[in-house]
């Protein structure tokens, strides 16, 4: 299919280094859920991480991350802003696991997170854009909405929608409302190689 919505950026994170996308003391942190007005199986869903990806229907105990300690609030992904980029919450000085879109790939394929100590996983990924709307508390990614695509039944991967959606996957898209983490909890997250799965389908090496 051909991406029309999101023009490459290509280069604009090169120069940052990892150490200067370390929170600092006074990072805000949230949680996430999904809210479609279409009543569709997502809506008022908790978003959580697991295997380098956002997902919508992962059920308490399921999620994949090693925590500090056992609170309601880590069987969330917990979030957070550092100018215009998207971070999972590692700790205050240990927050390395940052979310990227491949825009080459398709809309349920195109979310991932990575460890960013590691450099930026290629050329095509964008980490700048991510914003919360001050009125209605949501996050978008340049403004576009998010989209869950149906891998088993009552669970859903989370993508950026960019139009780039294929037609045989059930998908619906969806805003994520962010909800304050008033005591977050530092978790490591369960990764992979980032986009491991799509570049398979695709027939490439990795």
């Amino acid at each position: 299919m051909q991406l029309t919505v999101l023009t490459v950026l290509a280069g604009a994170v090169a120069s940052v280094s990892a150490a200067g996308l370390t929170p600092k003391a006074t990072v805000s942190t949230f949680h996430l859920v999904a809210r479609d007005l279409t009543n569709s199986p997502i809506d008022k869903k908790v978003i959580r991480a697991k295997d380098g990806q956002l997902w919508v229907g992962l059920h308490v105990g399921e999620q994949g991350a090693d925590c500090d300690k056992d609170t309601p609030s880590s069987e969330r992904a917990t979030f957070f802003l550092k100018d215009d980029e998207l971070f999972l919450y590692g700790g205050e000085e240990d927050s390395h696991q940052q979310f990227g879109l491949d825009i080459s790939l398709e809309d349920d394929q195109n979310l991932d997170y990575f460890n960013n100590t590691l450099g930026n996983p290629n050329e095509l990924v964008e980490t700048h854009g991510w914003s919360i709307d001050p009125g209605s508390t949501l996050l978008s990614y340049r403004n576009h909405p998010f989209v869950a695509c149906r891998k088993s039944d009552g669970l859903f991967t989370v993508g950026i929608f960019t139009y780039n959606v294929d037609p045989d996957i059930i998908c619906y898209r969806f805003n994520a409302l962010t909800v304050p983490a008033s005591d977050p909890v530092s978790c490591r997250y369960s990764e992979r190689q980032p986009w491991e799965d799509a570049r398979k389908s695709d027939g490439e090496d990795l």
